[in-house]
């Protein structure tokens, strides 16, 4: 959008020693994007006022004439044609060449059929005065060799502002609007528009009807006779040509003017066009024809918006006016129209249409609704202006659907310096915000700010956006760069967080386990797979199928999948998922803070599956993984052989399993028979976890081959437990002594109870590890060896070997008394 810095010296006054670009960047920093600052006086310098001393015939031209141009300093050979129509005495505009005119003429010293030309007569359309091919004269008091552009004011700048950045802001699609900001900024006064009082007649009955509410929301019309259709004058015409809108006729031209002014479009239709003085706003029919200002005609849909007389369309609404309706040179009676039309659907049609003009840009930006009254009193004013036989002949018709409701918010002065950074005196607050037309009420430290009704639609609507006006306005560079102060205060521990970190570090980087990650959902053949209880699983009223109908009641739903997928591509794999289970309870999430009732529980669970195809003895992997897991948390635990409710795992642990259960093992009795049999992993007092092995049916089912074990823990539990108890030790000064013992004994007879007999035997035993059990037949069905190391060390000295292996002996002895053990 182009912008005349003539054009808003109108409204505001501008010191005239401001420099139009430090203008474009105060304009930049704080309300549009100036990509441009053009001088359109820079191509004028060469082009003065000339009198015409002499015309003859070009010898070798019939349609070409020589005159001689009188400039002061000098006289000027000059080769016009027919157009210029000069005469002898004639006061004209002439450029001196060597230069280039505003239209990218090059005027250059040249010979012409033989005749040497040393600059051009020229036209108005030349010096963008105005779009029209004529020559102007000037008063014979003009002084010869005046730069024209002083005599025609058209020393002007032009602001080239980018429409992207005005799209939000409607109000300044017209002078006025920039106005307003440019008077803010500088800290002036806007002018008010000149208006009159528009007195009524009823000469005329003009009937406006809506039946596109949807689209229409508010139709103003009047009638003004005694128009007389002529040239605009030259003010007017050099406004509109300097901002790259061509001139056509005094009415045209008006309603051009104001929606360059105001940015508010309107249209005038000549009135012996409307048949029978009807106005009615409807939408298209299905291909309907109708053919537009520019000549072209086109097809248009139901969904958009055309205004009509009684008979036929007039007006592609919002648009482009109708060739059937224009004003012409024998129009003597226009009908004014200002409507308000629906943003969307001016963008929709204009966009279908391939057709962008001037103002369905304005109006698909969302329009002050309360611009009519005001556009029509400035464009009676003009034409009466203009024309001074103009007069109202009809009573203002306006039938308005609109429903506006003014906004009102309360701005906190504590909240605009906060985010300002900077104090800014309330009176100085105050006088920005009205100086951009918001009403100001105080309230102790609190302003009630009311937007004006042109910022309303799309722009203003929370305290933030308050802010950003008081900002702009006052400048950006006006406040000082400064770091925000930061308490450096460290961020509250997040306990889950920092055990799952450790557990996932542990799996991934230190036992090499593979994590995946599943959906929360989970389907009726997986729960049936498993068998659970439908009734425990929540179900999803907007499934996206059947295999994600329920949300997961357990972390193995998801894993046997993983397992059934990877089993085609890979032998044996060790995997783990870490994420919430659901259950159909009450949980201890509330729905918000304000309602009593609660999410369903969700706990949050770590589990995993280990396969091998040979059928390698997975079990004793998966509880090493477990140990792992809850040795490296620091957690007290044990497990316990016991009868199992879960239907997926294998009957009874087996005797190969028992043997290695390790430390923390305690048996119980009521371990027998049953649906299947797993570890209970126990921490407190409480079970957590358990693991074992998955039976063949499930296996059978899933059509895999090889043997697989689960695993799962109560990842909250988990958190609950943990400890982080390591403290720094120095190394040993003393060497210990490291003794192998090898003994057969019944399978009955724990690992667990070996190495507590054995820790307990002296407080120089530090360490007891089992590295080996041994079955073989000549042992006997009932018995089995076990191997294991014993670390003997002194904090105080060095051990000697007799004393070692007395204690070796004390061990072996006690072992063979209590156990009936066999030394191997």
């Amino acid at each position: 959008m182009k912008i005349s810095l003539n054009w808003l010296k109108q409204y505001v006054d501008i010191p005239a020693d401001l420099d139009p670009k430090e203008l474009a960047l105060k304009l930049s920093l704080s309300t549009v994007e100036v990509e441009a600052v053009v001088d359109l006086g820079n191509c004028l310098q060469d082009v003065v006022v000339g009198r015409v001393a002499k015309i003859t015939k070009h010898p070798s031209a019939d349609k070409l004439s020589v005159a001689e141009i009188d400039i002061k300093k000098q006289k000027l050979q000059v080769v016009f044609g027919q157009m210029a129509n000069v005469e002898e005495g004639d006061l004209v505009p002439v450029a001196i060449a060597p230069t280039t005119l505003p239209s990218g003429a090059l005027v250059e010293t040249k010979m012409i059929r033989g005749i040497q030309s040393q600059g051009m007569l020229c036209l108005d359309s030349e010096l963008m005065a105005e779009g029209q091919e004529v020559l102007t004269r000037f008063p014979k008091e003009t002084t010869i060799g005046s730069l024209v552009k002083d005599i025609l004011s058209l020393d002007d700048i032009i602001f080239d502002i980018d429409n992207k950045s005005i799209t939000h802001r409607p109000d300044l699609w017209g002078h006025y609007g920039l106005a307003r900001e440019v008077a803010s900024l500088l800290n002036k006064k806007l002018k008010d528009l000149k208006t009159e009082k528009i007195s009524q007649d009823n000469q005329v009955d003009l009937k406006i009807t809506i039946e596109d509410k949807d689209n229409c929301s508010r139709y103003l019309g009047l009638v003004l006779g005694g128009i007389s259709i002529e040239p605009s004058p030259f003010w007017l015409r050099r406004l509109l040509t300097s901002v790259g809108v061509r001139p056509v006729n005094n009415v045209v031209d008006i309603t051009n003017y104001v929606m360059l002014e105001l940015g508010r479009p309107s249209h005038a239709f000549d009135r012996k066009a409307i048949i029978g003085d009807a106005i009615i706003v409807r939408r298209a029919h299905s291909n309907e024809k109708f053919i537009g200002l520019d000549g072209v005609a086109r097809r248009l849909s139901v969904a958009m918006c055309l205004v009509c007389d009684s008979e036929r369309p007039v007006d592609l609404a919002g648009i482009i006016g109708g060739q059937n309706s224009q004003i012409n040179e024998s129009t003597s009676e226009i009908i004014l129209e200002l409507a308000n039309f629906n943003p969307t659907s001016i963008r929709k049609t204009a966009n279908q249409l391939g057709l962008r003009t001037e103002a369905a840009a304005r109006f698909e930006k969302s329009l002050d609704p309360t611009l009519v009254e005001l556009g029509l009193m400035r464009l009676v004013t003009l034409i009466k202006e203009l024309i001074p036989a103009a007069k109202v002949i009809s009573k203002i018709v306006d039938v308005n659907y609109e429903t506006l409701e003014p906004r009102t918010i309360e701005l906190p002065l504590d909240f605009l310096h906060k985010k300002i950074g900077l104090a800014i005196p309330k009176k100085e607050v105050i006088n920005i915000l009205e100086s951009l037309s918001f009403v100001v009420q105080e309230k102790k430290d609190n302003l009630i700010v009311t937007p004006p009704s042109f910022r309303v639609a799309k722009d203003i609507a929370s305290p933030e956006d308050l802010v950003e006006e008081v900002a702009r306005i006052y400048g950006y560079s006006n406040i000082a760069q400064a770091m925000p102060t930061v308490p450096m205060t460290p961020p509250a521990i997040n306990e889950e967080l920092a055990v799952e970190r450790r557990v996932k570090n542990l799996l991934t980087k230190g036992l090499g386990v593979t994590e995946v990650a599943n959906h929360s959902f989970t389907s009726l053949k997986k729960i049936n797979l498993l068998g659970l209880k439908i009734e425990d699983h929540l179900e999803l009223l907007n499934s996206f199928s059947e295999e994600q109908q329920y949300l997961r009641g357990n972390l193995l739903e998801n894993l046997l999948q993983n397992l059934s997928d990877n089993v085609r591509f890979y032998d044996r794999f060790n995997i783990f998922e870490i994420g919430r289970v659901y259950a159909n309870q009450t949980g201890h999430y509330r729905f918000n803070n304000k309602r009593q009732e609660f999410l369903p529980k969700q706990d949050k669970y770590l589990a995993g599956l280990v396969y091998n195809k040979e059928k390698a003895e997975v079990f004793y992997r998966v509880k090493g993984l477990v140990e792992a897991i809850l040795e490296n948390l620091e957690i007290s635990y044990e497990f316990t052989c016991s009868q199992s409710s879960l239907p997926w795992l294998a009957f009874g642990p087996g005797a190969h399993q028992t043997e290695a259960l390790g430390p923390r093992h305690r048996r119980d009795s009521s371990a027998r028979g049953g649906r299947g049999a797993f570890l209970e992993v126990r921490a407190g007092q409480q079970a957590i976890g358990y693991l074992g092995l998955l039976n063949q049916r499930l296996l059978d089912e899933l059509s895999i081959n090889g043997q697989a074990a689960v695993w799962e823990l109560n990842f909250n539990e988990l958190v609950k437990y943990t400890q982080d108890k390591k403290q720094y030790q120095t190394l040993p000064k003393y060497p210990g002594i490291i003794y192998d013992i090898a003994l057969a004994l019944p399978k009955t007879v724990l690992w667990e109870e070996i190495k507590k007999e054995v820790s307990e035997t002296s407080p120089l035993v530090k360490k007891v590890e089992l590295f080996d059990v041994y079955e073989m037949k000549s042992f006997g069905p009932d018995q089995k060896s076990l191997a294991f190391h014993v670390y003997f060390q002194s904090p105080e000295r060095t051990l000697v070997a007799a004393e070692a292996e007395g204690l070796r002996q004390k061990i072996v002895n006690l072992l063979i008394k209590k156990y009936k053990a066999v030394v191997r």
